[in-house]
């Protein structure tokens, strides 16, 4: 039986599984009474993981894996949702990302969220 190929992104996602093994959520502190430090100390006591995104959002991650993360990849990768097939891993952790080090995304990592996001 012929083994079909994956393309280099979905190899590097299935090596990786960053994104699937954690949910990132932005804050704005604006929406706040609250000092942001403060908004800070509240989810870190909490389990999460907070840092300063471009000096106006707080990115606060969790080790929530997806359930439909299995060992080789997603179950559902052919009907995965549309914010997984459009999810850029770029966006959140530049060149962290295996992505990053593709040609077609050398200039993209160095780009905002917003530039990627028009861009698409």
């Amino acid at each position: 039986m012929k083994t079909k190929k994956l393309p280099v992104k979905q190899q590097l996602s299935i090596s990786c599984q960053r994104c699937c093994k954690s949910v990132g959520m932005y804050l704005d502190p604006a929406n706040y009474i609250a000092e942001e430090k403060d908004i800070a100390r509240f989810y870190a006591a909490r389990g999460f993981e907070v840092c300063e995104h471009n000096g106006l959002l707080l990115l606060i991650h969790s080790n929530l894996p997806c359930p439909n993360l299995a060992t080789n990849g997603c179950t559902i990768y052919e009907k995965r949702p549309e914010i997984c097939r459009g999810y850029s891993g770029i966006d959140d952790m530049g060149d962290e990302c295996l992505w990053s080090g593709l040609p077609q995304h050398k200039k993209a990592g160095k780009k905002t969220k917003k530039q990627n996001r028009d861009h698409k």
